[in-house]
């Protein structure tokens, strides 16, 4: 039987020793390799390959986004499963959107693991039981005294801004596609958070899904 072949990425190392030694039990998958930072898997990735990416949200170095657009960009065939303690929906749509094919909650049971590796591997999109179903969509922003949803008014270029950090992008990423200097992106996003009242990344994407930027890059 061929095995499925894994490159595990989180930052705890005890979490990574525990993952390897529940899929390297099953019969048909197998950890080749591991990694603390989104540095360090892309070179895993360019050097050994894998069939899937298992990944945190979050990482030292950049978040699960970018890991996975950056591991997309690099081997187009590898899968990217988000596995992670962010029970949050609009965490999942983003990582979708930023063309994972997983999404699996660390409180999940291992076979809700295993299942969604074996998924992703044959090109099906897997959503952890415990967030399927839930909209998407939902209204998150406050309502005002006449029940209609306060959105501060944006310039085009705030817009711009606050729509590309809901995706992942980093600054200098940002600076670069829109043609500024990463000082000047980095004003706007303070600038957004005070207009907002936006403190972290979460409630940004939140409302960006509002808004209904998200639906496609």
């Amino acid at each position: 039987m061929k095995r499925i072949r894994i490159i595990l990425a989180d930052d705890q190392a005890a979490v990574r020793e525990g993952l390897k030694l529940l899929l390297n039990g099953q019969p048909d998958l197998c950890v080749v390799g591991e990694a603390g930072t989104g540095a360090s898997t892309l070179q895993l990735v360019r050097k050994n390959g894998a069939d899937v990416v298992v990944t945190e949200m979050h990482l030292p170095d950049c978040t699960g986004v970018e890991l996975t657009r950056r591991v997309k960009r690099a081997c187009p065939a590898i899968q990217v499963l988000a596995f992670t303690t962010f029970a949050d929906p609009s965490a999942m749509q983003i990582m979708f959107n930023g063309q994972a094919s997983g999404y699996v909650l660390k409180r999940s049971s291992s076979k809700e693991l295993f299942q969604a590796i074996r998924g992703v591997h044959v090109g099906e999109r897997y959503c952890d039981p415990v967030l399927a179903g839930q909209v998407l969509g939902k209204q998150l922003a406050e309502k005002n005294s006449r029940g209609k949803a306060r959105r501060p008014l944006l310039s085009e270029r705030e817009a711009g801004v606050l729509r590309l950090v809901a995706w992942g992008y980093t600054s200098k990423e940002i600076a670069a596609r829109l043609r500024l200097s990463v000082k000047t992106v980095e004003t706007y996003r303070v600038r957004l958070q005070r207009k907002l009242e936006i403190k972290d990344h979460p409630a940004l994407v939140r409302y960006a899904l509002l808004q209904g930027w998200l639906k496609a890059e």
